[in-house]
């Protein structure tokens, strides 16, 4: 079996057990640098329904190469894969 990795986060799962390293990594979305200028606008645009359903949002980030990881914190309002679809059809 292969060595799994434990974070130090206290994110659980549904069952109450931690997250390994790659699971809690796997929740985050990669963006580029122009992808993560969408994100923060549509974020921007919908603030105060975020804000009303306590939806935040977690951002990652790396410099070499500039790429964003982002993730939900609650998908219950909107989900990424939705807010990604948006975003994408403004790049198009």
């Amino acid at each position: 079996m292969e060595n799994e990795n434990w974070t130090d986060n206290t994110e659980a799962n549904e069952d109450g057990t931690f997250l390994t390293q790659r699971e809690y990594d796997e929740r985050f979305v990669r963006l580029t640098e122009d992808e993560y200028r969408y994100f923060c606008d549509w974020i921007s645009k919908h603030t105060q329904e975020m804000y009303e359903h306590k939806v935040g949002y977690e951002a990652r980030w790396t410099l070499d190469p500039k790429v964003f990881y982002v993730k939900l914190l609650d998908e219950s309002l909107y989900s990424m894969d939705e807010i990604m679809l948006d975003i994408r059809n403004k790049m198009v």
